[in-house]
């Protein structure tokens, strides 16, 4: 695994975002406050929580935390205007050294599981603002900053790019270690199908995603679970 050495280097801040469940924010906030008194809530939207210390927080920060999905440092909030964003992506890439750059754009949820209005279908933000930051990049002759892949390895940083709403996104960015998933937001894009009895088939499949437990073809699993009225 590579060294975690060498991140003073890196740009610092005093924010750090952390992603949960619709509905979970509260329980998330007095999460963090018993887990973490040096943190004070500074800003959320359904999903999206952002935290402050009066110090610097540390790149390979560990957020002891049920109920976020993922974190990281924030480095703010971008509208119509990209500048600020390119700017910080090219001081990060300058101080990164060996470290490759991923670049991760996802969203928060909107909507709770289960309660996704008909038609609604995610990432469609974050699509708008990903071309957009793409095209920057690429007049900017920028796009060598980040690695064509997506998929991290132990030590890259990644950059998150979170859309809020519409028309605005934030940016921050981790060290990818090995308790991260290395999916955007933390999420396995992972649906069910029609034949899938109930939503339990989505909680399965992610636990075998997360855990990467080897399963091979024609291996028969056994569950063993209960549910109400199952």
């Amino acid at each position: 695994m590579p060294s975690l050495s060498g991140l003073d280097s890196l740009p610092q801040s005093s924010f750090l975002f952390t992603v949960c469940q619709v509905g979970a924010e509260a329980t998330l906030k007095k999460e963090i406050a018993k887990n973490h008194p040096e943190l004070r809530f500074a800003y959320s939207r359904p999903g999206f929580v952002t935290f402050k210390s009066q110090e610097l927080i540390a790149w390979n920060f560990q957020l002891n935390s049920v109920f976020a999905r993922s974190h990281g440092l924030s480095f703010g909030k971008v509208n119509e205007n990209l500048e600020l964003a390119l700017q910080y992506f090219q001081a990060l890439k300058k101080a990164a050294g060996t470290r490759k750059l991923r670049l991760h754009f996802w969203e928060r949820d909107q909507y709770k599981p289960g309660n996704e209005p008909l038609g609604y279908f995610p990432d469609q933000w974050s699509s708008q603002h990903q071309a957009n930051l793409q095209r920057a990049l690429k007049q900017g002759d920028l796009t060598s900053l980040f690695e064509k892949s997506m998929n991290p390895k132990m030590g890259d940083i990644v950059v998150d790019c979170v859309s809020i709403e519409e028309n605005e996104w934030w940016f921050g960015a981790h060290i990818h270690t090995v308790d991260r998933t290395g999916e955007p937001g933390e999420r396995f894009k992972i649906f069910v199908p029609d034949e899938a009895p109930s939503r339990a088939f989505l909680k399965l499949e992610e636990a075998i995603a997360w855990s990467k437990f080897p399963l091979q073809k024609d291996d028969t699993a056994v569950e063993i679970g209960s549910a109400p009225g199952g």
